[in-house]
């Protein structure tokens, strides 16, 4: 697994190939239809594939890969998010960081999975051995990094909001109002630290409100977004006309007692630190 925006199991399988096999290609599927796999990376016989994409209600299915030489199948496992936690304990039970690491990671996905119930993800248990690590630390107002930073000078564009996906993937999604109507430029840029993301880069979903989604990885929970907007005109230097300071830990302060989603704001919290902790650690 990888500390990624999305949940990622790199799989590594010895595939000897004969003469008459040289030229046909190595695959692996997946029998979830959600998760992407691209092409391998080969050292001699061995391929290891990324599969990309298990959306953290999933940690509890069991995914069946199979692997084909062209289009005859080599060899199938089954395997799930919950098998590796307990087999990467198992492996250093020693590295009290790592499993406090799985043990949160494991809680995030059980909240997920009991909060956003479309997803159909395969009910699990805690493995005994790791459940006394799990955490249940709260956000305090040292994670509140919620702040506006400049002063909104139009009304017809601005930030309208910063929110928090927290289904598929941790997302920031910044909402940013661009009012369209004659004689006013919608051409607009945001940046965000060393990064600059045009309105083509964000999705419109209607009333004037364009959406920029900046997917996170968990040891980034606690970083603060200073979000910078910028009105760009045909002439001249862009103009910055507002600016919006915002962290997951943000939400999650904010949400961590809210009766619909304060255990998932919770769980993101506990593992967001717990994984900080680790690439600290190593």
């Amino acid at each position: 697994m990888t500390l990624e925006a999305d949940l990622t199991m790199n799989l590594r399988f010895t595939v000897k190939r004969t003469a008459e096999d040289a030229d046909k290609a190595v695959t692996l599927t997946a029998d979830l239809a959600n998760i992407e796999i691209g092409e391998p990376v080969v050292d001699g016989n061995t391929y290891t594939f990324a599969a990309k994409h298990i959306n953290a209600a999933q940690m509890g299915n069991t995914i069946t890969f199979t692997v084909k030489v062209g289009e005859t199948e080599l060899t199938t496992e089954e395997y799930s998010v919950v098998d590796y936690a307990q087999a990467a304990y198992t492996a250093k039970s020693e590295d009290k960081t790592l499993a406090t690491l799985l043990a949160d990671t494991l809680a995030y996905g059980q909240a997920v999975q009991a909060y956003w119930t479309a997803a159909e993800g395969t009910a699990f248990d805690m493995p005994e051995a790791l459940a006394s690590f799990k955490t249940t630390t709260a956000a305090t107002t040292t994670d509140n990094a919620r702040a506006i930073t400049t002063t909104k000078t139009s009304t017809s564009l601005y930030i309208k909001s910063a929110t928090l996906n927290i289904e598929e993937q941790v997302a920031v999604v910044f909402n940013i109002y661009a009012k369209k109507a004659e004689g006013v430029n919608n051409n607009f840029n945001i940046q965000i630290g060393d990064k600059t993301y045009s309105y083509t880069d964000c999705d419109y979903i209607g009333g004037g409100i364009y959406q920029l989604v900046l997917a996170l990885n968990p040891s980034q929970y606690s970083e603060v977004l200073n979000a910078q907007l910028y009105n760009v005109v045909a002439e001249g230097e862009p103009t910055c006309v507002h600016g919006v300071s915002y962290s997951a830990n943000s939400y999650c302060y904010a949400k961590q007692a809210d009766t619909a989603v304060g255990a998932v704001a919770l769980a993101i919290f506990n593992y967001g630190v717990a994984a900080a902790d680790y690439v600290a650690a190593n």
